[in-house]
């Protein structure tokens, strides 16, 4: 199934065992049906690691994970960029929870088994609501590839937001005539910038001067930023993976050889036609690219979590600049006396550590 373009406001709820691996199939998967919404059991990400997670393109992750450290556990939200909501505080519990808004008695909407093994088929992953009337419908997407548990998608029959555009802004500075920026330059009239005794007009009048004659050579522009998938995930990779999803759910209810047989084909096949596609992207975008510093870097951030401009690139403690200045300010000075009587000032340094 392949979810049409619909107002309705969508959810998602997926073990996904691990947010470090089968990324590239949970990332074509949300492209494909495009929950607003996907709620993550097992994220297995220890404090901290959520900035190392992989982005992916038009989400934001928040991650609470597991508190002791151990290995496992950790629950979180993808939450569709454009979508309002917020994470609530919850009772007091054992249990690894995060909560966003919206509530009222509830009812299970699951029907279907949501981890399907050799030995067992269990409804584990649950969508309950007090308002079922609001669901339109709920589809089970199952791939081996991402978790053993399936990806479940509820579509609501609440209209979505409508994307807020995403918009950068900048010179085209590689697109200057030179030679008449040259001129201009020539042109200006240093000793007027020179003239005043206060220095804060001289600063005023040069920054005048030169942003007039960037204005007038490279005036910024607004640029709409796209909001895409991993490239490498072509539209041939997704129809490879639509009829492996098919040859799987076709074996799993047969449970005939011969259609898991086929499955496998295609699985394999799919696995190996996308670790072609990346590795093809990867070396002409970016391999071939280390003589264009500039363009191999614009590639790796568009293609990996550096991309991801709501994802802190500073260590929080080092976030705040007067913190570290007040430091520095309010050392101890020491002033001592050499041999001739010559002052000397000491730092005194190795007694203090820093306050974050």
């Amino acid at each position: 199934m392949i979810r049409k373009k619909t107002n309705h406001l969508n959810l998602a709820l997926i073990n996904v065992r691990s947010l470090s691996t089968g990324h590239d199939e949970l990332s074509a998967a949300i492209d494909r049906y495009k929950p607003d919404l996907i709620a993550l059991n097992e994220t297995w990400l220890r404090k901290e690691e959520e900035k190392f997670v992989p982005a992916i393109a038009g989400y934001t992750l928040k991650s609470n994970p597991r508190l002791n450290g151990k290995k496992g556990g950790g629950v979180g939200f993808y939450i569709r960029k454009g979508v309002r909501a917020r994470i609530k505080d919850h009772p007091p519990s054992q249990l690894e929870q995060m909560w966003l808004e919206l509530q009222r008695s509830l009812v299970q909407l699951v029907n279907e088994p949501t981890r399907i093994t050799d030995e067992s088929a269990t409804t584990l992953d649950l969508i309950i609501t007090d308002c079922p009337s609001f669901v339109k419908s709920i589809h089970l997407h199952h791939n081996p590839k991402i978790s053993d548990h399936a990806m479940v998608i509820a579509e609501l029959t609440i209209k979505r937001q409508k994307p807020v555009p995403l918009y950068i802004y900048k010179r085209q500075l590689s697109k200057i005539d030179t030679i008449a920026f040259e001129a201009d330059l020539n042109s200006i009239s240093w000793e007027e910038v020179r003239a005043p005794l206060d220095v804060n007009e001289k600063v005023s009048l040069f920054n005048h001067y030169i942003i007039a004659l960037f204005d007038k050579h490279s005036p910024v522009r607004q640029i709409r930023i796209n909001r895409q998938s991993y490239p490498w995930i072509t539209e041939n990779i997704k129809t490879m993976m639509d009829l492996r999803d098919a040859a799987f759910k076709k074996a799993r209810r047969t449970k005939k050889d011969s259609h898991k047989d086929y499955y496998k084909i295609l699985r394999n096949y799919t696995q190996g036609a996308l670790e072609r596609e990346k590795k093809a992207y990867f070396t002409f975008y970016v391999n071939k690219n280390q003589s264009q510093p500039k363009r191999m870097w614009n590639h790796i951030k568009y293609s990996t979590i550096m991309g991801d401009s709501d994802r802190p690139q500073i260590p929080e403690q080092l976030c705040n600049p007067d913190a570290i200045n007040n430091f520095f300010l309010k050392l101890p000075v020491y002033i001592c006396l050499t041999e001739d009587n010559r002052e000397v000032r000491v730092d005194i340094v190795f007694k203090y550590q820093l306050p974050f």
